[in-house]
Protein backbone atom coordinates (compact mmCIF):
# COMPACT_ATOMS: atom_id res chain seq x y z
CA UNK A 1 0.00 0.00 0.00
CA UNK A 2 1.21 3.52 -0.79
CA UNK A 3 0.77 6.23 1.83
CA UNK A 4 -0.14 9.76 0.76
CA UNK A 5 0.24 12.75 3.06
CA UNK A 6 -2.06 15.72 2.53
CA UNK A 7 -0.74 19.28 2.55
CA UNK A 8 -2.67 19.91 5.75
CA UNK A 9 -1.19 16.84 7.44
CA UNK A 10 2.31 17.87 6.41
CA UNK A 11 1.75 21.41 7.70
CA UNK A 12 0.40 20.08 11.01
CA UNK A 13 3.35 17.68 11.30
CA UNK A 14 5.82 20.55 10.77
CA UNK A 15 4.03 22.57 13.45
CA UNK A 16 4.29 19.65 15.87
CA UNK A 17 8.02 19.37 15.15
CA UNK A 18 8.54 23.08 15.78
CA UNK A 19 6.66 22.84 19.07
CA UNK A 20 8.66 19.79 20.17
CA UNK A 21 11.93 21.55 19.38
CA UNK A 22 10.85 24.69 21.25
CA UNK A 23 9.63 22.80 24.29
CA UNK A 24 12.01 19.82 24.53
CA UNK A 25 14.87 20.25 22.02
CA UNK A 26 16.20 18.67 18.84
CA UNK A 27 16.55 15.19 20.34
CA UNK A 28 12.83 15.06 20.97
CA UNK A 29 12.17 16.06 17.35
CA UNK A 30 14.38 13.29 15.99
CA UNK A 31 12.78 10.72 18.28
CA UNK A 32 9.27 11.75 17.17
CA UNK A 33 10.24 11.71 13.48
CA UNK A 34 11.75 8.25 13.87
CA UNK A 35 8.67 6.97 15.69
CA UNK A 36 6.43 8.41 12.98
CA UNK A 37 8.48 6.89 10.15
CA UNK A 38 8.54 3.50 11.86
CA UNK A 39 4.77 3.64 12.26
CA UNK A 40 4.27 4.57 8.60
CA UNK A 41 6.41 1.59 7.57
CA UNK A 42 4.16 -0.70 9.63
CA UNK A 43 1.06 0.97 8.20
CA UNK A 44 2.26 0.28 4.65
CA UNK A 45 2.42 -3.42 5.44
CA UNK A 46 -0.75 -3.58 7.54
CA UNK A 47 -3.14 -0.88 6.25
CA UNK A 48 -6.12 -2.10 8.26
CA UNK A 49 -4.65 -1.62 11.72
CA UNK A 50 -6.17 1.01 13.97
CA UNK A 51 -9.76 1.71 14.88
CA UNK A 52 -12.29 2.44 12.17
CA UNK A 53 -13.37 6.05 12.74
CA UNK A 54 -15.48 6.78 9.64
CA UNK A 55 -16.83 3.58 8.15
CA UNK A 56 -18.17 5.05 4.91
CA UNK A 57 -14.78 6.52 3.96
CA UNK A 58 -12.75 3.69 5.53
CA UNK A 59 -10.85 6.21 7.67
CA UNK A 60 -8.93 4.72 10.58
CA UNK A 61 -7.52 6.36 13.69
CA UNK A 62 -4.31 5.70 15.59
CA UNK A 63 -2.61 6.88 18.73
CA UNK A 64 1.08 7.34 17.94
CA UNK A 65 2.11 8.46 21.42
CA UNK A 66 0.32 9.09 24.69
CA UNK A 67 0.06 12.76 23.74
CA UNK A 68 -0.81 12.41 20.03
Amino acid sequence: MKIFVSKRADKDFQMILKYLEYKWGAGSVEKFKSLTNDFLDILESFPEIGSLEITEKKIRGFQLTKQT
